[in-house]
C-alpha cells in the first residue's frame, strides 16, 4: 500500500505471542528472529524503489515483562519495556535513554521506566508527521511532554512550518444502512475520492470534479453506480496535492 501511493500516513501489523509466561528463552528468540526477518526484508523491498527513507516502523506493546524468572521459565506481566525503532532516518542512532537498574525494581518486581511512552509518541507526532505541536498536545489529553532524540526531526526532513491550522478534514458518516463520506474544506480545489477494497484494488471512483469550499457529503452506494458487497473499504482523497485516506465500513 505504501508502494502504491495509498496516502495513509500510519499503518498498524500485530506479531502475537509475547506474553511469556513459559518457555521464554525459546519463544522470545523465536519471536525476534521472526520480527527482524519481517522488518529487513520489508526496509530491502522498500530500498528497491527508494522509500524506505520515508519510511519509519516503530513496536510498541500495552505491557512489559517482569525482570525475574517465575517459575515456569517465563516472565509475568510488568510495567516498563522497550520500543524499537527501524529505518535509515534514524541514522544508526542507538540506544536512547538509560539502562534499566536490575536493583531499582517497583514493588512488583517491574523495571522503573526511566522514558514516559508519551514522549514517544509526542516525538514520533511532532518531529517524523510533522504535526503542529498544539495539535500534539491536544491528542494527549492537553498535556506537553519533553520530546526525545531520535536522530531526526522536521528541519532534518525539510519540513519547517508545520501548519498549526487544518484546513481539509474528512471523516465516514453511518446512518442505518445509508454510508457517507462528509468532506470539509477551506478551499475550492479539484478532488478526487477513490474507493478501493482491502486488497488495494480500485473498485469506483466516487467523485472527480472541483469541489467549493464548504461542506460536502459523499453517498457511498449511489456515487459507486456499482454494486458494493458489505464490509471494509478504503477511501482515498486527493485534494490539489494532498492526498488523505481512511478506512470504511459498507454495511
Amino acid at each position: 500500500m505504501i508502494k502504491g501511493n495509498l496516502g495513509t500516513k500510519v499503518y498498524m501489523v500485530t506479531l502475537g505471542g509475547f506474553d511469556t509466561h513459559a518457555n521464554q528463552e525459546e519463544e522470545h528468540q523465536t519471536l525476534l528472529n521472526s520480527l527482524s526477518s519481517a522488518v529487513k526484508l520489508f526496509f530491502d523491498d522498500l530500498g528497491a524503489t527508494g522509500q524506505d527513507q520515508d519510511v519509519l516502523a516503530m513496536t510498541f506493546s500495552e505491557f512489559g515483562r517482569r525482570a525475574f524468572e517465575n517459575g515456569s521459565q517465563g516472565t509475568d506481566h510488568g510495567a516498563a519495556a522497550p520500543i524499537l525503532f527501524f529505518g535509515p532516518a534514524l541514522e544508526d542512532h542507538g540506544f536512547v535513554g538509560t539502562h534499566p537498574d536490575l536493583n531499582a525494581l517497583d514493588a512488583n518486581g517491574s523495571l522503573t521506566h526511566h522514558i514516559d511512552f508519551r514522549q514517544i509518541y509526542a516525538t514520533v507526532m511532532q518531529e517524523w508527521l510533522c504535526i503542529d505541536p498544539a495539535t500534539v498536545s491536544q491528542a494527549l489529553l492537553g498535556e506537553t511532554f519533553d520530546l526525545v532524540d531520535l536522530g531526526f526531526s522536521c528541519s532534518s526532513l525539510g519540513i519547517d512550518n508545520p501548519s498549526p491550522i487544518a484546513t481539509f478534514s474528512h471523516t465516514p458518516i453511518y446512518d442505518n444502512d445509508l454510508v457517507s463520506i462528509r468532506i470539509t474544506s477551506v478551499n475550492t480545489q479539484h478532488t478526487v475520492v477513490k474507493l478501493f477494497n482491502i486488497l488495494g484494488q480500485e473498485v469506483a471512483t466516487l467523485k472527480n470534479e472541483i469541489l467549493f469550499a464548504g461542506v460536502h457529503t459523499i453517498n457511498v452506494k449511489n456515487a459507486a453506480n456499482t454494486r458494493l458487497h458489505q464490509g471494509q473499504y478504503i477511501y482515498r482523497i486527493s485534494a490539489g496535492s494532498s492526498h488523505y485516506s481512511r478506512s470504511i465500513i459498507v454495511r
